[in-house]
């Protein structure tokens, strides 16, 4: 169980990634699917897939005082925040690479510290 439960939150992360890119590079490129709503509900739902599969996984292993986790969680807000800037809040294209950049950053990060299990503090 624990196994498919771990690749399912894996999978999500990698397809909210995606799913990323893709909106990305709609709204650089002004692509007439930049506002579909598919791409708007999509990445709610691949975030939630992959919280209730970590907190799943925390309850099943009984992890909960570790401090990597923390770290994780962090990594994973500030990664969603910043989608939410590249995709919304940037007023510019410069903006907006930034943002994706900083996504990328913290993404990598985390799965960083979900890979080692140390923690960023």
């Amino acid at each position: 169980m624990y196994m498919m439960l771990k690749h399912l939150h894996q999978t999500s992360m990698v397809l909210s990634l995606v799913i990323f890119f893709v909106a990305f590079a709609a709204i650089m490129f002004k692509l007439p699917f930049a506002q579909k709503k598919w791409l708007k509900i999509l990445p709610h739902i691949l975030y939630t897939i992959a919280i209730i599969t970590a907190v799943t996984m925390i309850v099943q292993v009984g992890a909960y005082d570790h401090k990597w986790l923390a770290s994780k969680a962090l990594g994973f807000v500030l990664y969603v925040l910043s989608v939410s800037f590249a995709l919304k809040w940037a007023r510019n294209n410069m903006m907006r690479v930034v943002g994706l950049i900083s996504a990328i950053v913290w993404l990598a990060v985390t799965a960083s510290v979900a890979i080692s299990k140390n923690s960023l503090f």
